[in-house]
């Protein structure tokens, strides 16, 4: 098997004296689809955070590749990197938040191109191009002329999808992307991510969609109380769970 392309070992993440990750061990391939479920802070958010260094680890490490992120080892100790550094690194990853954090005052293709422009220093041209592009790959290409405003919530998302994919990040990272839609507008934004899912993109996902992270995954990590306390084949974790604490969360999930 090849290297993994994202890999925890030990992470430890706190907030003063609670402990929100303990013992973090997860290896993501090239092209594999994880989700990770769990209750309500147990700290699946938390972790993709830490991945796309907007929260520093305490102890272990998580490598990108060969690279450690976040640190850099001078005489035998870690040293957390300047900002701009991590900005660097930041560049592999394109995440998705729960809320669509859109600038209110920019068109749907403005937003999408945004970053392009101001951190990668494309031309508008160029810029737009890529926008055009992604906002047809995600079903939007009528709306690149509409402000947030004149947008639904899973049209919001949508956009938001495209400008975490417009710098053509080798990863992208989901933290509960549906959880803010209403109900009727969740299918459009899994409809995207099972497009980019059968394309090949390399995911990690935070979700609560049990039927969506069995179609999808090709594994999946249960987290409890900052530990990941089952990991495996959707199929196998999420019918046949082996640990007691897992099954109560399934069956939990099965009620709802």
């Amino acid at each position: 098997m090849r290297a993994p392309l994202v890999r925890a070992r030990d992470v430890e993440k706190r907030f003063g004296e609670h402990t929100v990750l303990s013992g973090i061990d997860l290896e993501l391939q090239e092209g594999q689809v994880i989700s990770l479920l769990g209750p309500s802070g147990s700290g699946k958010s938390t972790f993709l955070r830490c991945i796309n260094l907007l929260e520093q680890i305490d102890s272990g490490e998580i490598r990108y590749r060969d690279e450690v992120l976040g640190f850099e080892l001078r005489d035998g100790v870690y040293h957390p990197l300047a900002e701009k550094r991590k900005s660097r690194q930041r560049v592999h990853f394109g995440m998705v938040f729960q809320q669509f954090n859109l600038f209110p005052h920019l068109t749907a293709l403005e937003n999408v191109c945004e970053g392009l422009r101001v951190v990668q220093r494309q031309s508008r041209a160029e810029a737009e191009e890529r926008g055009r592009f992604l906002l047809d790959r995600v079903g939007l290409a009528d709306k690149a002329g509409q402000y947030p405003a004149m947008l639904s919530g899973g049209q919001q998302q949508r956009v938001a999808i495209a400008r975490a994919l417009a710098p053509r990040p080798a990863v992208m990272l989901f933290d509960e992307p549906t959880s803010a839609l209403d109900p009727e507008l969740v299918g459009e934004v899994l409809d995207v991510m099972r497009e980019l899912a059968d394309a090949g993109m390399t995911m990690l996902i935070v979700t609560h969609e049990m039927n969506f992270a069995r179609e999808v995954s090709d594994a999946v990590a249960l987290l409890d109380q900052g530990r990941i306390v089952e990991f495996g084949a959707p199929e196998q974790v999420l019918t046949d769970p082996q640990s007691e604490r897992a099954k109560a969360f399934v069956n939990a999930m099965k009620r709802k």
